[in-house]
């Protein structure tokens, strides 16, 4: 295997089989390959023939994935939540008791609102969009 690597000595990528091997630009690597290397390679430094974890790149990778995960299920939260909110403006419409608390509802809205704000800059802002 082949690494790529920053000035720092950190992966920022690798090949195991191209066509002219030989030609490919990086440092040879014949030593363990862990385990999660090909999902996140860029955590691993190449230091005196070895691969060697930076714990702080991998606690942030973590921390990155586990803030994907919160944002999916508050977007998936705030779908069902104006879909409530419709159903609320239909049954004043009709006259016809609506079976959730909306002020409750609401609450809950800005609590979640505000922490999706927090996961917008952690993941790297707006590509992740508006819930």
């Amino acid at each position: 295997m082949k690494l790529k690597l920053d000035t720092e000595g950190y992966v920022t990528g690798y090949t195991e089989y191209c066509l002219d091997y030989e030609a490919a630009p990086g440092v040879e690597y014949t030593g363990p390959v862990p385990e999660d290397f090909a999902i996140s390679c860029s955590n691993y430094r190449y230091q005196d023939g070895q691969l060697i974890a930076d714990a702080d790149r991998c606690a942030r990778a973590l921390q990155k994935e586990n803030a994907a995960i919160e944002w999916q299920e508050i977007s998936s939260w705030f779908s069902w939540y104006d879909n409530q909110c419709m159903q609320y403006q239909r049954s004043l419409r009709l006259g016809e008791a609506f079976d959730q608390d909306i002020a409750a509802l609401d609450q809950e809205a800005k609590q979640k609102q505000a922490r999706a704000r927090e996961l917008q800059i952690l993941l790297g802002g707006s590509e992740h969009g508006n819930v």
